[in-house]
């Protein structure tokens, strides 16, 4: 049974694992035999990886702004040395990997166009380097533009979810209260964040094949969650909105 919510304005949208896949295996194996092997294997894979994430997590957050920048941090923290060329060369090749492992999830084109003829304001808001999203989407053909009222990035606000003002930047744009807000993510930390945001709905979206995230994974336990549905695939959107 289809669930009315007459006072829902604004649906707010995770990206990573909610409007593309992201195959953390394919990652690590595209990375291991292409990026490692060629420009790091003096150090020990498992070296490069912490030193990636590393790397990655200062530039999730817009401590540092851009590819060179993370590449030269990578190195340094590695303790290897690139000339400028070497650089462009592991940055082409680096966003030449990421097609490998980043499609579109299915069902979202659809999912969108539904939640927009619905009438309802969306916004994309993501743990993500917009520098490489910006380009991800290129690649695959789609533009966030034409479909998202806001986009928040943690590069930009330099807030990560489920931090609440990561939810309230992107609030503060639509022009909303977050009792007149929707969440849909992949992510329980981030569903238990929009609630002590104040957003009225939180929508889990849970996959078969899907890992707990690393701030689990390292716990050892799975959060509870303050989901009010959860659903299996995007589509599953239409009978609750």
């Amino acid at each position: 049974m289809k669930t009315v919510l007459l006072d829902v304005k604004a649906v707010l949208l995770d990206m990573t694992e909610t409007i593309h896949t992201l195959d953390k295996e394919r990652m690590l194996k595209e990375f291991k035999e292409k990026l490692w092997g060629k420009y790091f294997s003096n150090v020990e894979f498992s070296e490069f990886k912490t030193a990636y994430f590393q790397a990655y997590s200062y530039y999730q957050v817009g401590l540092i702004s851009n590819d060179k920048q993370f590449f030269k941090m990578l190195a340094k923290t590695l303790g290897c040395r690139f000339s400028d060329t070497e650089i462009k060369e592991l940055i082409s090749l680096h966003q030449k990997l990421r097609i490998h492992f980043i499609r579109l999830m299915p069902g979202v084109i659809p999912t969108l166009n539904y939640l927009r003829k619905k009438g309802y304001k969306l916004a994309m808001v993501s743990n993500c380097v917009k520098n490489w999203a910006d380009k991800d989407f290129k690649r695959m053909g789609f533009n966030p533009k034409d479909f998202f009222d806001v986009q928040v990035s943690s590069q930009n606000t330099h807030y990560l979810k489920p931090n609440p003002r990561a939810f309230l930047a992107a609030i503060k744009k639509l022009k909303v209260k977050p009792e007149e807000c929707v969440y849909i993510g992949d992510d329980i930390l981030d569903i238990n964040g929009a609630k002590y945001t104040g957003i009225k709905l939180r929508i889990l979206f849970e996959k078969p094949t899907q890992v707990c995230h690393y701030v689990e994974h390292i716990a050892g336990t799975k959060s509870p969650t303050t989901a009010d549905y959860v659903i299996q695939k995007l589509s599953d959107i239409r009978t609750i909105l």
